[in-house]
């Protein structure tokens, strides 16, 4: 008995194969035996063929950028309030914006320049409003 020649087949039809296999209802097994070829082969076929499916990976990343959205709402608000706090020691729980804050103080926004209290930056340099107002 004479070993047996391995079969080769065109890619065209381990293509075709690929995708009966995965757009099929029947099990592998079942399109397997359907195509004469071994089960093991196809699913090698299949690894090896199919393009990748990134259903998964896209469900976990909008997963991932949901939370990250939400933490950073939170951070927000955590912020906010943290910036609100530390401008009331200033005497501005005025209900005047941060911007409105910052420009009536001269302070640019977006830089930290928050004061400390009882420090030389609160104390006017010369009689007036240390503001330049008079």
């Amino acid at each position: 008995m004479s070993p047996e020649k391995p079969n080769i087949y065109t890619a065209e039809f381990r293509a075709s194969a690929v995708k009966l296999a995965n757009e099929s209802d029947k099990p592998i097994t079942q399109v397997s035996k359907d195509l004469g070829i071994n089960v093991n082969t196809l699913h090698t076929w299949i690894s090896k063929y199919s393009s990748p499916t990134d259903h998964d990976k896209t469900v976990r990343t909008d997963q991932h950028l949901y939370d990250e959205l939400k933490r950073l709402q939170k951070e927000v608000v955590r912020l906010t309030e943290e910036r609100d706090l530390l401008l009331v020691p200033l005497g501005m729980s005025t209900g005047a914006t941060a911007s409105q804050i910052c420009a009536g103080l001269a302070i640019k926004p977006g830089i930290a320049t928050t004061p400390l209290p009882n420090s030389p930056a609160l104390k006017p340099a010369v009689p007036g409003d240390g503001l330049g107002h008079g």
